[in-house]
């Protein structure tokens, strides 16, 4: 819904300038990091539950939030 406002914000006059466009695209790169990194999560979640043996990786959510630090820092 955001960006469809800010598509409707920037189009409404009729003329684009560069810093909307640019403004566009980087919303555009984040929306793929998201998507990216929510991908990334249920590759952990898959891998956290092969590695412990369990059917849930939710039976410690703490160990599974010191993977994933672990993993980004």
């Amino acid at each position: 819904m955001v960006t469809v406002g800010v598509l409707f914000a920037v189009t409404f006059d009729g003329i684009v300038e560069w810093y909307e466009a640019l403004i566009l695209v980087l919303m555009y790169i984040a929306y793929f990091l998201i998507m990216w990194t929510n991908g990334l999560m249920k590759l952990v979640k898959k891998l956290v539950a092969k590695l412990t043996g369990s059917n849930t990786v939710l039976d410690d959510p703490g160990k599974l939030m010191f993977l994933v630090a672990d993993m980004y820092f």
